[in-house]
């Protein structure tokens, strides 16, 4: 349901991602990956509190209560 919602958002909002080959021209690379401030900010929040949240499970394994 969560995933339903952030792909509904993105796409209500027009916040598309763009990936294009990078290539290397003069001094500075053209292409690559496109973020919207708002996906990466997503993003960012997403991955912080998914990384949290494995942390804790991690560290409740290896250190059990007693």
């Amino acid at each position: 349901m969560a995933v339903a919602a952030i792909l509904c958002f993105l796409y209500l909002s027009g916040a598309r991602p763009v990936a294009e080959l990078s290539a290397l021209a003069g001094f500075n690379i053209r292409g690559g990956l496109r973020l919207s401030p708002e996906f990466a900010a997503l993003l960012t929040g997403l991955v912080i509190k998914f990384s949290a949240l494995i942390a804790e499970i991690v560290q409740a394994e290896i250190l059990p209560q007693q």
